[in-house]
């Protein structure tokens, strides 16, 4: 994501779209004195203890201040101990789950360390129950170091990088290892990431207890959306969370009627503001002809009130971000309209998502992407080439190959207004991208065109994946360009 952007910076709150708050996990892989054996006494206390850890989610949207459109979605690998613990809690929450793995799910179950292998085969049956639990969306394999306790510390980064929040589960003896709980602590702490430590201990019973110790709480902030978005009817969480379609086509529609009201708004300010300009210099230019005091006079205070309106509306369209609500609708609109096209084409949207997307957009899309993973199934590959068909041929008809006429010379004005008529015609081409659209949507033409003989042409469901990844890519791309450009700029 971009972290360039400086403007529209306010969110509202609560959020009218559902939006994934993604908490982080870390935990020892030895907890206590608990042992590894399948015992009746060892898997009582490990029940003791995930329960407490149960009981410490279930309150953070309390300690978090979360509304009831924010969801929570854990983070993890699926090592034994406190990884597993986290996942069963998950499971009984029925909260998502994205697994993030150093190795291939089948070398990391028979993976050996310096004590021995890192799972025995009970705790192997429990983890390969727990990764084909419902719960779990996403399995991904992150780790690509040469050693095993670089691919353990790259996977705790990624972990660490994705998280709004971080939550760690130790044992007081626990050593600290490269890759382990406690340099995660520690990298947490140097990029300033709020955390929840969890330090295991007994009561008087000696049963597991739990020692809470917050770290930076007060820098977390929920994800909100910017305040452009206010305007879209909220789509509820509190029934179970939305699908991916149902989120992209609320955001799509509303926001596309939105940044069509904006766009008018700034077309009429851009007309107004040049057409004072040229209308006080036709004045100029009749004050500079007339020989009596009074219409002299009479038509400098004409001039200077023309030129007044013109700043007056200028300044009005910079201060209430009209341009940039303009633009982050619009992007919006084509952020939904990607997703319902690539809808039932696994991993899609994680692909768009490497595009330089503003910072203020990431909770949404990460939410998509979250909500994408957890479809139950996807759609047959006819369908989606069928699909896939159509949204080019949309495509074609939102991007027409036309070029911008040259504004025809005006003759028969005064010398005086000449002048500012062609500064006038610059500033108004300049301001609605006339040429760079042209230019734009002839490239796209081309693109799509050739894209059509290859999607028409694609003998596998892999490769017509790629294809729909690579033409939405290429036309958010478009967006997010267009977007840079009117974000910072206004009428000249």
């Amino acid at each position: 994501m971009s972290r360039h952007e400086a403007t529209d910076v306010s969110h509202s709150f609560p959020p009218p779209l559902p939006l994934a708050v993604h908490v982080g996990f870390s935990g020892s892989r030895a907890l206590a004195d608990a042992s590894r054996a399948d015992s009746v006494e060892s898997r009582a206390w490990s029940a003791e203890l995930r329960a407490a850890l149960q009981r410490e989610l279930e309150r953070l949207p309390d300690a978090l201040a979360l509304s009831s459109q924010h969801f929570i979605v854990g983070l993890s690998q699926l090592a034994i101990g406190a990884d597993t613990l986290f996942t069963e809690s998950l499971q009984q929450l029925q909260w998502p789950q994205r697994l993030f793995l150093p190795q291939a799910r089948a070398e990391f179950l028979r993976a050996e360390g310096s004590q021995g292998p890192d799972f025995l085969p009970h705790e192997r049956e429990r983890a390969e129950a727990l990764f084909g639990s419902t719960h779990v969306v996403e399995e991904a394999v992150v780790g690509g170091g040469g050693s095993r306790a670089e691919r353990f510390e790259e996977t705790n980064l990624r972990i660490l990088g994705e998280s709004d929040l971080l939550i760690c589960l130790r044992a007081n003896s626990a050593p600290g290892k490269t890759g382990g709980t406690q340099q995660l602590l520690e990298r947490a702490a140097v990029r300033g990431v709020p955390v929840l430590e969890l330090v295991i201990g007994q009561d008087a019973q000696g049963l597991p207890a739990l020692t809470v110790k917050w770290h930076r709480q007060e820098r977390f902030s929920a994800p909100g959306l910017p305040a452009a978005l206010a305007t879209i009817p909220p789509l509820s969480a509190t029934a179970g969370l939305p699908t991916v379609r149902d989120y992209a086509e609320r955001l799509k529609e509303n926001t596309s009627v939105h940044a069509g009201r904006l766009r008018g708004r700034f077309t009429t300010a851009a007309a107004v503001i040049v057409g004072t300009h040229v209308f006080a210099t036709f004045v100029a230019g009749g004050a500079l002809k007339a020989h009596h005091i009074g219409w002299i006079a009479c038509l400098v205070v004409v001039e200077l009130g023309l030129l007044g309106y013109g700043l007056w509306t200028h300044l009005r369209l910079h201060h209430r971000g009209g341009t940039t609500g303009w633009a982050l609708t619009r992007l919006c609109a084509e952020v939904g309209r990607s997703v319902l096209a690539l809808d039932g084409i696994p991993g899609a949207l994680q692909t768009l998502q490497s595009l330089p997307f503003p910072r203020s957009l990431a909770p949404m899309l990460r939410t998509l992407t979250v909500l994408q993973l957890a479809r139950e199934s996807f759609l047959a590959i006819a369908a989606v080439a069928l699909k896939l068909a159509f949204s080019l041929k949309s495509d074609f008809g939102l991007f027409p190959s036309h070029t911008s006429e040259v504004i025809a010379a005006v003759f028969g004005v005064c010398a005086v207004a000449l002048p500012v008529l062609a500064v006038g015609a610059i500033s108004l081409a300049s301001a609605f991208d006339l040429e760079a659209r042209a230019s734009t949507f002839h490239e796209m033409h081309e693109f799509l065109q050739a894209q059509v003989n290859q999607v028409a042409q694609a003998s596998s469901s892999q490769e017509l994946a790629a294809l729909a990844a690579t033409i939405e890519a290429r036309l958010l791309g478009e967006t997010l360009t267009w977007y840079s450009r009117r974000a910072f700029t206004s009428v000249a």
